[in-house]
């Protein structure tokens, strides 16, 4: 359940379509909310949706959106 969930859990990001880790979560919100670049993360070239599919989906994301 989300409200459980710590930023350290691992969960499964539709982006990535696959299990991720909180950090991995965390760079890659930075990313497309544009306070990091795309390839300061090298993971993100596992991103399986286009750039822009995948920041509509991840802002909406309530993982990516932990305070």
């Amino acid at each position: 359940m989300i409200n459980n969930l710590t930023p350290y859990d691992d969960r499964r990001c539709p982006i990535y379509n696959n299990i991720i880790d909180g950090e991995l979560c965390y760079e890659t919100a930075m990313c497309m909310q544009g306070f990091f670049k795309i390839s300061s993360v090298p993971e993100s070239s596992e991103i399986v949706l286009d750039m822009k599919k995948a920041k509509e989906i991840c802002n909406e994301c309530p993982y990516a959106n932990m305070e």
